[in-house]
């Protein structure tokens, strides 16, 4: 196991200053589709008990030897750990590394979903809080799934949540107004996060709707294998191979 340092990483230094001072540690959300908002350093720590019912469905979901892809200080990884399966924390934070490993998690590794390529194939690969956004549009959905793929097993399988933006777009009667001109998809926001002096690059990050979720699956070669809805317009799918 190798840990990067890398530059500007907000989220890195705030899980450190919540792991190191557990006191309030506000991270600076800015977006281009809302208000500027706060996120509670304190959530990456969260346990079984806290997590939304959607997201301890998808730990129930998993199978075999576990890939956590954005795992941040790995509380999944932990949870997972416990309950007796191999697993491995990705997480592309050093500092989000450096805690996950002081916290238990046997297997981490520091590096990048699209750069890493690891020694053996995965059973599951699991991506929580919307963890496909870091393929930040249609398009890069399309490339995770073809890296992720290469990293599973014969019969693997896929577990992630997301969400349909569509709700921001609606108005008083529920009727959706969407810029079918735009070569932007709806669900791309663009983020940039704050914490003290250090600021993170902006970055794409994608929410993905259901119908283009099923259509990009199917073209990319898996099956949904079982899919649950949230109470939002958030949804929990489980990808299988099907060649």
């Amino acid at each position: 196991m190798t840990f990067i340092p890398t530059k500007q990483d907000p989220i890195g230094v705030a899980v450190k200053h919540f792991w190191e001072n557990n006191c309030p540690t506000l991270i600076d959300v800015v977006s281009d589709i809302a208000e500027d908002e706060k996120m509670d350093a304190a959530y990456f720590f969260r346990n079984e008990t806290m997590m939304p019912k959607l997201e301890r469905k998808a730990l129930r979901w998993c199978e075999g030897r576990i890939l956590d892809i954005g795992a941040c200080v790995g509380s999944h990884s932990l949870l997972l750990q416990q309950k007796g399966y191999d697993v491995t924390a990705l997480d592309a934070s050093y500092e989000a590394c450096l805690i996950a490993k002081k916290r238990g998690v046997v297997s981490v590794e520091n590096q990048d979903f699209f750069q890493y390529e690891p020694t053996h194939n995965f059973d599951t690969l699991l991506l929580l809080m919307n963890g496909i956004g870091i393929s930040g549009s249609l398009e890069g959905f399309k490339n995770l799934l073809i890296q992720a793929k290469s990293m599973l097993t014969d019969n693997g399988c896929i577990v992630f949540d997301s969400s349909d933006l569509i709700y921001l777009f609606m108005d008083e009667d529920g009727e959706a107004f969407i810029d079918i001109n735009s070569d932007k998809y709806y669900g791309v926001v663009n983020y940039q996060m704050k914490f003290n002096r250090v600021e993170g690059n902006c970055f794409d990050w994608l929410f993905l709707d259901p119908d283009s979720m099923r259509e990009i699956v199917a073209e990319q070669g898996f099956l949904i294998e079982k899919y649950d809805e949230g109470d939002h317009y958030d949804y929990l799918v489980k990808l299988r191979r099907k060649d």
